[in-house]
Order: structure tokens, then sequence, then C-alpha cells
């Protein structure tokens, strides 16, 4: 008997191929059946917006060797004194 799961939330299912735990390369917590669908929503909108929006800038960068400091929101660097 597995133990009681919060409300919205599933236990962890086994692996596919019916071998246990198995691994899972891309989610080796299993964090992914962990999550309800809305926060599934909300981690999937976060990363397209880092793909679209943010890569894009970020490899540009990196090509011409710069930081863009506006992509910490940072206008001008800090020293410490």
């Amino acid at each position: 008997m597995s133990p009681p799961q919060p409300a919205g939330r599933t236990a962890p299912k086994p692996a596919a191929d019916g071998a246990g735990a198995g691994f899972a390369w891309d989610d080796p917590l299993r964090l992914d059946d962990q999550l309800t669908e809305e926060e599934r929503m909300v981690r999937d909108t976060a990363r397209d917006y880092a793909q679209d929006k943010l890569m894009p800038r970020i490899l540009e960068a990196n090509r011409n060797e710069v930081f863009d400091l506006s992509l910490i929101h940072i206008s001008e660097p800090t020293r410490p004194y």
C-alpha cells in the first residue's frame, strides 16, 4: 500500500517496460510524475519563453563574446566596495 498523496498529486509511476522503477535520464528523480496539471502548464510556459525569447539573445551574445546585462536587468556592473 502506497503512502497517501497530497490533493491533486499522484504517486510516481513505475517504468513503462514493467521493469520496476527503471531510470529516466530526462527526469531521474521522477519529479514530473509529482506535478499537477497546472504545475506542468507553468513549467511548460516558462520553458517555452526561455527557448523562444531568451535563447536567441544568449546564442547571439555568445557568438559575439559579449554579455548582455539586460538579460539580468542590471544597467551597470556593480562593484563590491
